[in-house]
């Protein structure tokens, strides 16, 4: 669990939000939980929740984490916009 949470960290330290200069993890960060699986849960506020840049970026995280981490499974929760819960449907979406 120290190593999943470790290279998510690293990750989400190096990652930058489409419309600002502040890292995500400053500004999206809510929380990371990782259960005895190695099951991630990340809460992620928007700050341009209008913004379809915005839905995409978080995709491209998301993915970049299930490629470059030993996590099992990566999950997005959206908090605090409106719509929070079609956003991650969206972006949890297994085809």
């Amino acid at each position: 669990m120290v190593k999943v949470r470790t290279q998510i960290e690293s990750i989400l330290s190096k990652w930058r939000d489409s419309h600002e200069d502040k890292k995500l993890e400053q500004r999206l960060f809510q929380s990371l939980d990782i259960n005895s699986n190695l099951e991630v849960l990340l809460k992620i506020r928007p700050r341009s929740s209008h913004c379809a840049e915005t839905l995409l970026n978080l995709y491209d995280l998301k993915k970049h984490l299930e490629n470059k981490t030993s996590a099992i499974k990566i999950t997005f929760e959206i908090i605090g916009i409106p719509e929070a819960n079609r956003w991650t449907n969206a972006l949890n979406y297994e085809d």
